[in-house]
């Protein structure tokens, strides 16, 4: 089966943003004052572009300002001339759009890179990142990266002083290694780290990639990662089988691709050297972590360090192809007092296989918590299972379904939303009781505007010392709107309804309209009292005192405005108890006092009703001539109006 490829890039892009960027100008000279031509300048952090100064040593660059941030960490300007090994590195100067720049002599790293053998490495590239508090940039990313010469030997000159760096080493048949540079080392702005040893990349990981039914998948790509590995990646073939060259130890996978449309993922780690990998995609981006080992279950029985057991689902069933992985691993410090390490031990976990069984190889004497992440039944924690535990039965639970509507209020009618994507996602992020972000799911609505979740996990432990449980809250969200639900009362099965309403801010002035319809307000005004007649309508909330009192001056000119020829109409919108109101209304000469009964919000937006109290004016046809002014302006619309 052949799919889309898709592969997602996740860059801090620094210089294209909502928020205008802003320039800087200025003149780079050398520690005699002397311009400088060709000096590269590249700003870190809050733009992505280098550029280089002109014949006079003048420069223009953009950078972003929202990177500045009060408490963030500064934009910096860094400017290097690799020809006389001078550099500087500066915080932007916000309160100023010219920035000069005098460059000094500037830092020298140098190293070697070389093989396990000694034997040095040519053609090693080497990426450089600068560093400023948590935050890091390449430097130059659009120039030629540091590379090492025949000998493996390298050096990187044209570095700022006093800043701190990181080299990244990779080459073509090998891994790759890292390494933290702090300047304040050097010695006369020279800093030799040493050798810098890359593993060859001399073993191989063969596999292929299927689907839940066990399809082969063209086209997907796959990517690996993983400590001291390459960089590598491949596509799997019309068989959906991939071969990858790797170094010895652990190997990372991540497969991504699309499958009718929609986003398919998987997440799996192995030992350099296995082959025949199965991998088995689910949908979305997130996967539940597979660790696929390459040793036999009765190797790993004979050394007894292992946690083994099956699974089975409500009916007693095997339940094949579930990912079992190490959670946290509980260790007794002292007799009675334990202590918890949750991690992300990819190292440790299995596969149930076609009778359910696992087998998972551990190191130390300890208890080990495990993470079931099924796909047709609901994923599952099963706690402090000591070392040694060979027959352990974990049932997985079916869980519970989440289904609802999307629907959109439009002229008081619920408007099914279709094609939108809904999301849902654990509240409770406690490492003790969390499922992994392969359950926080996503899908979309159908032609009716329904969604649904399956295999929702109903509870959780919400005390990690007494393993009492609670009801599991889970958060529906689509296009803003957000609603927690949970399964009470042991349900199976909850219904919401999601309303998207109309934006006030959005909502259109009415000025120059006609009046819109009493009903989109869910009240009956009699038309005949209004003939011929300018219309002030105020719209109030009764439980605010700001409210009432508002109405209450208008009812103090309720005979000025009768002579006018101007009819008022109170608008309450509040829930306020009717026959409260009512009451109330009854001591004002205001006979045309109504309370809202449609949806508050979508009835704002239609009379553009910004804030409250509100005042509305018509003309005589009822076409608003002004709107949203105070009791206190009225006077001054109504004598625009030529009335009294």
């Amino acid at each position: 089966m052949k799919v889309n490829v898709w592969c997602v890039y996740v860059f801090l892009v620094m210089s294209v943003t909502a928020q205008a960027l802003e320039e800087i100008h200025g003149t780079v000279r050398d520690p005699n004052g002397v311009p400088l031509e060709g000096v590269k300048i590249q700003v870190v952090l809050g733009g992505r572009e280098v550029v280089k100064t002109d014949q006079d040593g003048s420069y223009t660059i953009a950078y972003n300002p929202r990177f500045l941030g009060e408490d963030g960490p500064a934009i910096h300007i860094v400017a290097q001339d690799r020809l006389r090994n001078l550099a500087v590195a500066l915080p932007v100067n916000p309160e100023s759009d010219t920035q000069d720049l005098v460059l000094r002599p500037a830092l020298t790293i140098a190293g070697r890179v070389a093989d396990a053998n000694d034997r040095g490495i040519a053609n090693a590239q080497i990426r450089v990142t600068y560093w400023m508090t948590s935050w890091g940039t390449t430097m130059d990313p659009s120039g030629p990266q540091p590379a090492t010469d025949a000998q493996g030997r390298f050096e990187i000159t044209a570095l700022p002083t006093g800043s701190r760096y990181s080299l990244a080493v990779t080459a073509e048949g090998y891994g790759r290694t890292n390494l933290s540079v702090d300047a304040s080392e050097t010695v006369d702005r020279r800093l030799d780290v040493g050798r810098m040893t890359l593993a060859a990349a001399n073993r191989i990981v063969s596999g292929q990639v299927v689907d839940s039914e066990g399809r082969p998948l063209e086209g997907i790509r796959l990517r690996i990662y993983g400590e001291g590995q390459p960089d590598g990646q491949t596509t799997t073939d019309d068989e959906g089988r991939f071969t990858l060259n790797v170094c010895e130890g652990a190997v990372g996978f991540m497969a991504e691709g699309r499958l009718d449309e929609r986003e398919v993922s998987c997440r799996a780690t192995t030992m350099a050297g296995t082959m025949d990998v199965r991998l088995v995609v689910t949908p979305g981006r997130r996967s539940a972590h597979r660790y696929i080992r390459s040793k036999p279950a009765d190797e790993i029985l004979t050394t007894g360090k292992f946690v083994a057991g099956r699974a089975v689902d409500e009916s007693g069933q095997p339940v094949a192809g579930v990912p079992v992985n190490v959670n946290a691993i509980r260790r007794e410090r002292e007799p009675g007092r334990f202590s918890w390490t949750y991690s992300n031990y990819n190292t440790l976990g299995d596969i149930t296989d076609r009778e359910g069984r696992f087998i998972i190889e551990v190191e130390e004497d300890a208890a080990y918590c495990l993470l079931f992440s099924p796909v047709h039944q609901a994923a599952l924690m099963v706690y402090d299972l000591p070392m040694g535990t060979k027959d352990y039965e974990v049932i997985l639970p079916e869980g519970g379904t989440v289904t609802g509507r999307l629907v959109r209020l439009q002229n008081g009618q619920k408007v099914p939303v279709a094609d939108t994507e809904v999301r849902i996602a654990q509240t409770s992020r406690a490492s003790y009781s969390h499922l992994g972000f392969d359950q926080d799911r996503t899908t979309k609505t159908d032609a009716q505007g329904r969604f649904r979740f399956e295999h929702l996990r109903r509870l959780y432990r919400s005390d990690r010392y007494t393993g009492e449980q609670s009801t599991r809250i889970w958060e529906v969200s689509s296009l803003g709107l957000t609603q927690t639900v949970g399964f009470f009362d042991d349900a199976e099965t909850v219904d919401i309804e999601l309303v998207v309403k109309p934006k006030l801010e959005d909502a259109t002035p009415l000025k120059g309209k006609p009046l819109p319809a009493w009903e989109t307000l869910g009240i009956s005004v009699e038309t005949e009292p209004l003939v011929n007649k300018r219309v002030l309508v105020c719209f109030f909330d009764y439980e605010q005192r700001l409210g009432r009192r508002g109405v209450s001056q208008l009812a103090r000119q309720v005979e000025t405005l009768a002579v006018a020829d101007v009819a008022v109409v109170a608008v309450d919108v509040s829930s306020a108890d009717v026959n409260a109101l009512q009451a109330w209304a009854d001591d004002l000469p205001v006979s045309l006092m109504r309370q809202m009964t449609t949806d508050r919000d979508e009835a704002r937006f239609n009379w553009n009703v910004q804030s409250l109290p509100w005042l509305i004016l018509t003309d005589a046809e009822h076409a608003v001539v002004a709107e949203g002014f105070s009791v206190e302006e009225l006077g001054a619309h109504l004598a625009q109006m030529r009335l009294p």
